[in-house]
């Protein structure tokens, strides 16, 4: 099996490569192009795939070379849909992005469907690169190569994988164990995602500051909350699916009343450390907040909710599948930097 790692909407533009006549597809975010792999990239394409941080998390070795890296280009970066991710502000690339269709593949055998593979430099690591690339590429595979469904996967272990994959909505689909490893001779375990087109098309969660929004347009509060190293999830009366608590703010309450009081009636948090994270946007604002909690009771009386659950990752049938895997990955980037921050 071929593991890699790996909505702002862009508009393509048409390249003419220099290989021949046939047209190859440049994509342009804010940040970024991306464009077909040339072999004159294979200094700068040496420069990133050297290090032992990048290629061996994803199953592949380390570049010897660049005359290696020129090879690889050459065998392996010039399939179709495959794209050196280009840094605007440099003009060079910074990591490889691709889909892999028909034989290229085998976590699908159908025509409609695909998979998503990608890799960066390590310079170039937290600063959202590889979702905004991915982000115009899911589009094409969506919009103009008539995907359904597009896979990806990481192996155990591989964290930024993991978390690119839920800032873009994939859904966890299996674990497979003793994936083999054929170029580094390995076996290790494998998690399987995907994204369905409806998925991919429902309305996209944007993030920004909290003082930039009106304060009069904040229309919900969410609270992604932990107890004695448990995520927090609950479940209302009339549904199968799972929630991070939240809901809508009441006339006269500030914000953080509302995720105090939304904290209670859905988990029965009587002590929290509640701290805001970010605002956010689907088609209203709302703020995200997290919480440690300290002290839990009953449920209040007239509740909805139908059960509490305490665990260690996102559940798999959520009632919005489509917004709460943005949110929780955003806490859990927050944690991360408030981490690192003390530190």
């Amino acid at each position: 099996m071929d593991w890699y790692d790996g909505m702002e909407r862009t508009v393509p533009r048409w390249y003419c490569g220099t290989g021949g006549s046939e047209a190859r597809m440049v994509l342009e975010t804010e940040r970024l192009l991306l464009r077909p792999w040339t072999e004159a990239d294979a200094e700068v394409c040496y420069r990133y795939a050297k290090d032992p941080r990048v290629g061996p998390a994803a199953g592949w070795p380390v570049h010897e070379s660049v005359e290696d890296s020129r090879r690889i280009i050459r065998e392996a970066l010039s399939a179709p849909e495959t794209y050196a991710v280009v840094w605007k502000a440099t003009g060079l690339p910074v990591g490889s992005i691709g889909l892999k269709r028909g034989a290229d593949t085998d976590l699908t055998d159908r025509a409609d469907e695909c998979e998503l593979g990608y890799w960066l430099g390590v310079p170039y690591w937290g600063r959202g690169i590889m979702p905004e690339a991915a982000k115009a590429l899911l589009r094409r595979a969506f919009e103009e190569l008539g995907m359904k469904k597009v896979w990806c996967a990481y192996y155990d272990g591989n964290e930024k994988s993991k978390r690119v994959q839920e800032k873009l909505g994939f859904r966890y689909r299996w674990t497979t164990e003793d994936v083999d490893v054929p170029l580094l001779h390995e076996v290790r375990r494998g998690h399987v995602n995907c994204l369905t087109k409806e998925e991919w098309a429902m309305p996209e969660v944007t993030f920004c500051e909290r003082e930039k929004v009106e304060d009069r347009l904040y229309k919900y509060a969410v609270i992604a909350a932990r107890f004695e190293g448990k995520w927090v999830f609950c479940r209302h009366k009339k549904r199968s699916t799972w929630e991070i608590p939240g809901g809508h703010r009441e006339p006269g309450e500030t914000l953080d009343e509302t995720a105090r009081r939304e904290l209670w009636e859905e988990t029965g948090a009587l002590e929290a450390d509640i701290r805001p994270v970010t605002a956010y946007k689907v088609d209203d604002y709302g703020m995200l907040f997290y919480a440690g909690i300290t002290a839990l009771g009953p449920l209040p009386p007239e509740h909805e909710i139908g059960e509490v659950s305490f665990a260690d990752e996102l559940p798999e049938e959520l009632t919005y599948p489509h917004i709460q895997p943005a949110l929780y990955a955003k806490v859990r980037q927050w944690l991360a930097d408030q981490k690192q921050n003390v530190g």
